[in-house]
């Protein structure tokens, strides 16, 4: 959890292994609609992380359906996207060995999600030491992002809310195989990656579009530097600002060659 210290900074509170979490089973009388009800209300409900462990838990059963539904409500504080192929495998084992008889058997993993954090002190340094990495890399990126525009301006047909609604659509698109082959020879050609060249084709559009010739899109990344990591559950991904210069009417090789290099 993460309750507010002394100086009213949020820090990290470890519970005591066993501490048992918010877990109920839950019976809807009314039949499948009101679980679908009744789940749908339960993952709307917010966390409050200064006082409650970020994971809840509920078992969800109908009388006219014999398959349950168990519901897994977690904080994006304490995961991310990566973390759900461990989580579900565990789950998965655990329920094989309880249905067996048995305690699930693991091995303890090689390192924890502190190791991590004490890894990212450990590389950074003092933040207060101006020749040091943290400072050094802050310095790259106020120089990279220097007057770069706080909001791409885009043509919509519908005003930018103050407050976001989460409400659109998403729209979809197939590359056949034959255009798939054709981009990853072009890549092969420039030494670069295919999401390299995707990203190329979304600042093009963008560019048309109207955003101007200095694009930046905001780029998920997985933050998983080390192989250890990869059985982690724990929130590491980080978002990566890419920005893309389109000045001058440049040829795709060449800008492919620009998003490389940046």
């Amino acid at each position: 959890v993460l309750p507010a210290g002394p100086d009213g900074e949020p820090h990290q509170q470890v519970r005591a292994a066993g501490q048992p979490v918010d877990f109920a089973a839950v019976v809807c009388a009314g039949g499948t609609a009101d679980r679908d009800a009744r789940v749908e209300e339960f993952t709307a409900e917010p966390f409050d992380i200064s006082r409650e462990l970020p994971l809840r838990v509920r078992l969800f059963t109908a009388p006219d359906t014999a398959c349950p539904v168990l519901v897994l409500l977690l904080h994006h504080v304490a995961t991310d996207g990566w973390s759900l192929r461990p989580l579900l495998r565990d789950l998965s084992e655990a329920y094989a060995a309880r249905a067996a008889g048995h305690a699930p058997t693991r091995e303890p993993l090689p390192v924890q999600y502190a190791d991590y954090t004490l890894w990212q002190h450990d590389m950074l340094g003092d933040p207060h030491d101006d020749g040091g990495v943290l400072a050094r890399r802050l310095d790259f990126w106020r120089t990279t992002l220097e007057g770069l525009p706080g909001v791409t301006e885009l043509p919509c047909d519908r005003p930018r809310p103050v407050e976001p609604t989460f409400r659109g659509a998403t729209l979809g698109a197939r590359l056949d195989a034959r255009v798939h082959a054709r981009l990853l020879d072009v890549c092969a050609a420039h030494g670069a990656s295919l999401f390299m060249a995707v990203h190329t084709a979304l600042a093009v559009t963008l560019g048309a579009a109207g955003a101007g010739q200095d694009v930046a899109v905001g780029t998920p990344v997985a933050g998983r530097g080390d192989e250890a990591l990869d059985d982690l559950v724990g929130f590491f991904v980080n978002t990566l600002v890419l920005r893309t210069d389109l000045s001058g009417t440049p040829r795709f090789g060449e800008l492919l060659t620009r998003v490389r290099d940046a």
